[in-house]
């Protein structure tokens, strides 16, 4: 027990410190980056085909399901390994390579959540839409993305909480986030077992805020949307 609070008091401030250098900002860029590529991805399969040159739409909508398909049927860390150690001569560096990973699998994700949050509008808003002379682009943009987004958040935020945790998994293709740093303080003041508990209360700390976070914010859009309405 008193080498736990002593190895808390020396190490626990720098695991926090990496939590902030490392884990947050790899979070952060990959999820922004794949909720674009989520919304996108998602607009383009609900989206109805056009009469003419319909064929180009079913064939993006092919791909982007099988991109879907191919990221949620994988395990995330086979894909780092993948992507990292497979595929060197593309991915170099190890942080471009953690963010194109976590971001494609977060954009496969949440792809699946903004679909479902589109498809619950209810149609009849889709058809007024076009019956007052819109086009299907300004439907989605102005009638149906807008309903979709209050439905699409609760999801997602529990998709940014989960990346922030995945981001533990960038430590096998050798960056060293949190994870990684109490493994080797661990292993050099023998010590493991200890450092290991350090690193759960770091990431229980910071998934804590995210969680009051996201409730906060599911609060606010509760509030919203009767006036959207």
């Amino acid at each position: 027990m008193n080498s736990l609070i002593h190895d808390a008091i020396e190490y626990l401030p720098t695991l926090f410190v990496k939590g902030f250098q490392v884990a947050l900002p790899l979070t952060l860029i990959s999820f922004a980056l794949g909720l674009l590529l989520a919304v996108i991805s998602a607009v383009i399969i609900t989206f109805p085909k056009p009469r003419r040159n319909g064929w180009v739409l079913g064939v993006l909508q092919i791909i982007i399901r099988f991109y879907i398909w191919l990221f949620r049927s994988t395990p995330l860390i086979v894909q780092l390994y993948i992507a990292y150690y497979g595929l060197p001569q593309v991915f170099s560096n190890a942080w471009v390579a953690g963010i194109v990973v976590l971001s494609l699998n977060v954009g496969a994700y949440g792809a699946e959540s903004v679909r479902g949050a589109i498809i619950s509008v209810p149609k009849a808003q889709y058809e007024t839409g076009l019956s007052n002379g819109m086009t299907d682009v300004q439907v989605y943009r102005h009638i149906v993305l807008p309903q979709a987004t209050p439905i699409a958040i609760p999801p997602l935020s529990n998709s940014f909480i989960s990346l922030f945790k995945d981001t533990s998994l960038v430590s096998t293709i050798t960056i060293v986030e949190p994870f990684l740093f109490a493994q080797q303080i661990g292993a050099e003041k023998f010590h493991t077992y200890n450092m290991l508990i350090l690193a759960a209360v770091m990431y229980a700390v910071f998934t804590s805020i995210l969680s009051i976070l996201q409730r906060f914010l599911e609060k606010k859009l509760n509030h919203l949307q009767p006036s959207q309405r």
